[in-house]
């Protein structure tokens, strides 16, 4: 069986975390953001993975993972959270 190739998009700890461990699982992985320069660091680390843009990376991906902060209002007042969210979606497996 042929390893699904898999597109993180974000470029926060999670999506970092998730990416590196996937390659270290012998995935072939790719990264997307708005800015891939902040993903320098990472890719320094991972030799393996590659960068690409949103669009690329959702392109790339039988297995995507959105990984990605999303802010939700808390009940009692007006108080903001960010708070790291993670989808992930396949057209790999048929159900």
């Amino acid at each position: 069986m042929t390893k699904k190739k898999i597109g993180v998009i974000g470029s926060g700890q999670v999506a970092q975390v998730l990416a590196s461990g996937f390659i270290k699982h012998g995935y072939e992985v790719m990264v997307g953001s708005r800015d891939v320069s902040k993903l320098a660091a990472w890719k320094s680390k991972n030799a393996t993975g590659t960068l690409g843009s949103v669009e690329a990376t959702a392109a790339f991906g039988d297995i995507l993972v959105l990984a990605v902060p999303v802010v939700r209002t808390l009940s009692r007042g007006a108080r903001f959270t960010r708070v790291p969210w993670v989808l992930v979606a396949s057209t790999a497996f048929s159900i």
